[in-house]
Formats: C-alpha cells, structure tokens, sequence
C-alpha cells in the first residue's frame, strides 16, 4: 500500500478507511506514506505549487506481515514545513517482521496522528524514537516489551494466547470490535488485530477480506 510514492508523486488522499485486512508476506515497503525523491530533490505529494494532504486516514484491525528481511513495513515520511498528514488513526494492527516495523522519519509533522493499541514484533522498533510533532502514542506494544505469544505464529496465527502480555492492555477507543468482528473489552481491550476469544460475539466474516501474496 503506497501512496504518494514515487509512481504517485502529487498525490494526497483524504477519507481512506483501510479495515479488517490480512496481508501476508508482503515486499519491500509494506505500507508508505509520502516520502522523498532523491533524484529530483522534491517530496512526493508535492504537484508544483503545494503540498498534498493525507486527511481523515484510518488502518484498524490489519495484520501487516512482510517476510521480506530488508522492508519497512509501515512508513511515514514527509517535510517539517508542511502538515501532510492530518486526522490520522493506526489502531489495532498486528504489524510483523520486515527490518524495520514501524518509521516516522524526523522531518514529518502531523495533527491528530493516533497510533494506539499496536503490535510491533519481528523486526527493529522505530515506533517511539520522537518527538514527532501532532503524533499521540498510546498502549503499543513492541520490541521493548515482552513476546506478545501469538496462538502460532510459524503458521500465520496472529490471535494473542491466554497468557499474552497484550491482553486487556489496550486503551479503549472508537473500535469496537475485532478482525474477525468479535467484540471488543469496552474498557480494556486487548492490543493488537485480534481480540482474545474469551470476550467475543457472533462472528461475521463478510466484513473481512484476506489479501494473499506469494513470492
């Protein structure tokens, strides 16, 4: 998923809703947004005269999972005199391997960025090494803490066991309910795509759609 990358220069994009998603091993950059053309020495999402914004963005209940060694699997990039990214939510997801899981390079300025209720396993953290102006960490759980113990995951079983560290951990906010639309705790939701089972309702698959990538 890139947008304003190198094939989109000038391109924004506002009111995206990315849910319910399984991406499973992706290449190179798993998701980027904006980001910095060296050989022309200008930023993508600029058309020439402005900037173009990222507003209204959300990526809920995703399992992001790359096996490529050398990828960043979710990246911002952007420029210090411009606010590209605005109202931006990245809450729920389950973001695997790759490099780097998680990069905001420094220059990148926001307003109402929330990155809440996150893992980040597999790779090296970059999800915290602020300050990143408008950007709100909350309830993330990554390389610094303990193994989230997924269900499987050699086998692509991404659900966080009984004993998981991720489990009631999270804050609550606007999502409530899961991958698999199993109900959230409504005040103390587990981090991560999934919820654990033990708090659940009727699940309703037509909600989700699986993305399947081979190499």
């Amino acid at each position: 998923i890139q947008l304003a990358s190198h094939l989109q220069s000038n391109m924004g994009a506002n009111n995206v809703i990315i849910r319910n998603n399984l991406l499973w091993n992706g290449k190179d950059q798993g998701n980027k947004w904006g980001g910095f053309d060296g050989p022309t020495g200008q930023w993508h999402g600029f058309d020439g005269a402005e900037y173009q914004t990222f507003d209204h963005i959300a990526l809920v209940n995703n399992v992001f999972h790359l096996g490529e060694t050398l990828a960043v699997n979710i990246r911002f990039e952007g420029t210090d005199d411009w606010k590209m990214f605005s109202n931006f939510l990245l809450e729920n997801n389950t973001v695997m391997d790759g490099n780097l899981t998680f990069v905001i390079n420094d220059d990148v300025v926001a307003t109402d960025m929330v990155i809440r209720n996150n893992i980040f396993w597999g790779g090296i953290a970059a999800s915290e090494t602020g300050p990143f102006d408008g950007f709100t960490f909350t309830t993330n759980h990554h390389e610094t803490g303990s193994n989230p113990l997924f269900t499987d995951e050699p086998n692509g079983d991404f659900t966080i066991g009984a004993l998981s560290p991720c489990r009631y951990a999270g804050t609550a906010g606007g999502n409530v309910y899961d991958l698999r639309n199993y109900d959230r705790h409504p005040s103390m939701p587990d981090i991560g795509a999934y919820e654990y089972q033990d708090y659940e309702a009727s699940p309703d698959y037509t909600t989700m759609i699986v993305l399947g990538i081979r190499s």
